[in-house]
């Protein structure tokens, strides 16, 4: 079994329509298939199809500048460098000429030369510029979600703060004041509901742009669907069926829990609404194994190993073949206004890639829908203890001395007043200047707190700075994105807590706690 429809990239898969020849290391041919040899025109046996030097010769001299610059074309074998370019052979018009390593068990065993007739050639282009159109999607969401966060830490922290006051007041008023007090309540309530309602959101988009802050652990598959199971029951009604497969007594993945949760639940409320007459959906978790065969079906790099496949089938309606290249796109969606945002799946999209995984997606007009997830496969024998949860309450303040550093003033100003309110003194400071000059006139701090993205520097390093004079300064990190990003570009030091925005007052206040009486 293998996937056969269009990977979540945007590129279409090596498919028939395209003709192949590898070549090993040495140079010498491995072999090739028929279609390569009727797009080029050469006869089985040609010299120029002897070795991996004639070829690219032969090739060079088809670009359409003549062969001004093939250098390209004669990179070294075991290079990982990829060329896209188009030939003009007599006869045949203009084909897509692709080089691109080949991979086996030890790494990159040759060189793979692709060609593509006209159309197949577009088709590629077209998806090509997909891909590159939802990367700089996934950038922008990301940018606004990060700027969201901020405000929406902002209008949760003051709404905390309101509701902690009123609940002091209330004691005080007397009863006739007290329905005013109620309806003040109630209104700051729904204020609380809509910021969760938007952090959620802002989730989604973070999701869809791999910036979404996960702690990945060891999961069972088998175990997350009997889990998700429970809860879709529910909601699928008497007219739709869930039936779990598996392959596999044990289907271990190294995932966000939160994450699988929600991917799952996309995806099967996406099966349910696509079959309103009822029917069975299907989710199936099997051994799979991507080989050098298998990757060199892909115009982008996929990673060689064992993995599970979890497949999401149903009998629905199909999607429409115009709408499949845009499915994963952000807010794109085919159903009525009102009944979905149109984040679903690129959700599960940026999931999937988070993961470190791929998607596939096979469609037939009126006869159903297969979502293929393939996720890097983990050892059981590695998967770690999960780390002891504290269950004591921890220490209430005791007027320790925080530092908190961000170039938003309102973020800045509303996690100073929580802190305050809470029994903590603050200084606050709106660049790493600041800070450091705060810390030349002032007692050690007891915690930093500051933003990984600061307009004069980045966190890591203020935290460096001001440990230059205090060695053992504790360090709560805070941002919008996910901290592995960071960590990723060596950014952000393994050691250091973390807190993802948006911000809540109890949240900060437990964290930070228990950061103050670590030892």
């Amino acid at each position: 079994m293998r996937p056969s429809a269009e990977p979540a990239d945007g590129l279409a898969a090596s498919v028939a329509t395209e003709g192949i020849a590898f070549f090993a290391l040495d140079g010498a041919l491995r072999g090739l298939d028929a279609r390569f040899l009727e797009l080029s025109g050469l006869e089985p046996g040609a010299r120029v199809l002897s070795h991996f030097d004639h070829l690219t010769a032969w090739l060079g001299d088809r670009l359409p500048a003549g062969g001004a610059d093939d250098s390209p074309l004669r990179a070294p074998l075991d290079t990982e460098a990829e060329v896209d370019a188009h030939i003009e052979v007599d006869g045949r018009g203009r084909l897509g000429l692709r080089l691109r390593p080949s991979f086996g068990a030890d790494g990159i065993n040759g060189r793979a030369i692709s060609l593509r007739g006209g159309l197949e050639h577009q088709r590629l282009q077209q998806r090509m510029s997909q891909a590159q159109k939802m990367e700089a999607i996934g950038r922008l969401v990301g940018g606004i979600s990060h700027d969201f966060n901020n405000l929406l830490t902002v209008i949760r922290g003051y709404c905390d703060f309101s509701q902690e006051q009123l609940s002091a007041l209330d004691a005080e008023l007397l009863l006739s004041q007290k329905s005013h007090c109620a309806t003040l309540r109630k209104s700051l309530n729904e204020i609380a509901k809509a910021s969760g309602r938007a952090s959620t959101l802002t989730r989604q988009l973070l999701a869809y742009s791999r910036q979404q802050v996960v702690a990945p652990e060891y999961l069972d598959l088998n175990t997350e669907l009997r889990e998700v199971e429970k809860m879709l029951d529910r909601l699928l009604g008497e007219k739709v069926q869930l039936e779990l497969m598996s392959e596999m007594e044990s289907a271990t993945v190294f995932a966000d829990r939160g994450q699988v949760h929600q991917m799952l639940m996309n995806l099967v409320i996406n099966a349910h609404d696509a079959m309103p007459d009822g029917g069975t959906i299907t989710l199936r978790t099997e051994a799979f194994r991507i080989d050098a065969d298998f990757a060199a079906r892909f115009d982008y790099p996929v990673e060689l190993g064992e993995k599970i496949m979890l497949r999401v089938k149903d009998c629905g309606t199909g999607i429409d073949p115009d709408h499949l290249p845009r499915i994963f796109e952000p807010f794109f969606t085919t159903k009525d206004v009102g009944r979905g945002t149109g984040l679903g799946l690129s959700t599960v999209y940026g999931i999937v890639k988070q993961s470190g995984g791929y998607i596939w997606v096979e469609s037939t007009r009126g006869r159903g829908t297969e979502f293929q997830i393939c996720l890097p496969a983990a050892d059981d024998d590695v998967a770690p203890k999960a780390p002891a949860i504290a269950t004591t309450p921890p220490a209430a303040p005791r007027g320790e001395h925080i530092l908190v550093v961000d170039d938003d003033a309102s973020v800045l100003s509303v996690l100073a007043q929580l802190l305050e309110k809470a029994g903590y003194r603050v200084t606050a400071a709106t660049s790493s200047a600041d800070a450091l000059d705060a810390q030349s006139g002032a007692e050690d701090f007891d915690l930093l707190i500051t933003d990984l993205l600061l307009g004069d520097t980045d966190g890591v390093e203020l935290s460096r700075q001001l440990r230059k004079v205090q060695a053992d300064l504790p360090v709560l990190f805070v941002s919008g994105y996910d901290p592995d990003a960071y960590k990723r570009r060596g950014v952000m030091p393994d050691q250091g807590a973390f807190l993802a925005k948006p911000i809540d007052a109890e949240t900060l206040r437990r964290k930070v706690a228990r950061l103050l009486e670590a030892p």
